[in-house]
């Protein structure tokens, strides 16, 4: 594979990789959308299956499909996983992990595109970092008596700006799989993901 540039051709990269040696549609795009935070993805299953649409109409894959997905691209050698307990902060995080989680990242050779450099790695991280504040802000909290609150205030709470970058690796993401499905329907075969090793973390 050629060398890494943006993070979005970086994701598009390894999506296309991940087709080439028979991974599935959802495990190429769980795998371009941990590649997209650079080196390291905390999310959770459950967030990561309200970021990844199954299809254009919108369509959310269950929390347990992800998770079933995740575990075999770790198996497959295509992903290097930590656990993550309870109150324990994720790599590159700032806050711990309220219900546990885990660490999720590429390995790079075996999926066969080259690692991003230092540079981007830190732009996603600090990306990731952004989300992961906005997404703790979002949650409803407890309001202590006289605090100020934006919903006794009528001030609404910033929203994130939508994430055109992730935007545009999903749809070069449907632009791989439409080509994936036309090279199979010229009769090319695509090579089964290796599935061996020990189990992974949950």
């Amino acid at each position: 594979m050629s060398g890494s540039g943006s993070c979005s051709e970086l994701a598009a990269k390894v999506a296309a990789a991940l087709l080439e040696q028979g991974a599935t549609n959802l495990e190429a795009k769980i795998g371009s959308y941990i590649a997209s935070f650079g080196d390291t993805n905390w999310q959770t299953d459950k967030t990561l299956s309200e970021n990844l649409q199954k299809n254009r109409s919108g369509a959310l894959y269950h929390r347990e499909s992800i998770g079933r997905a995740r575990r075999m691209l770790t198996r497959a050698g295509f992903l290097h996983v930590k656990r993550v307990f309870p109150g324990q902060v994720p790599e590159g995080a700032d806050y711990p992990s309220a219900h546990g989680t885990t660490s999720k990242g590429i390995r790079w050779k075996t999926v066969g595109v080259t690692r991003p450099p230092k540079s981007e790695r830190r732009k996603a991280a600090e990306r990731a970092r952004t989300a992961e504040r906005h997404e703790r802000l979002a949650k409803p909290r407890h309001v202590a008596p006289g605090a100020i609150n934006p919903e006794t205030t009528g001030r609404a709470p910033r929203s994130p700006k939508p994430d055109a970058e992730l935007a545009q690796v999903l749809a070069d993401f449907e632009s791989l799989q439409q080509s994936a499905r036309a090279k199979r329907g010229t009769g090319d075969e695509q090579k089964p993901v290796p599935r061996q090793g020990p189990d992974p973390p949950e």
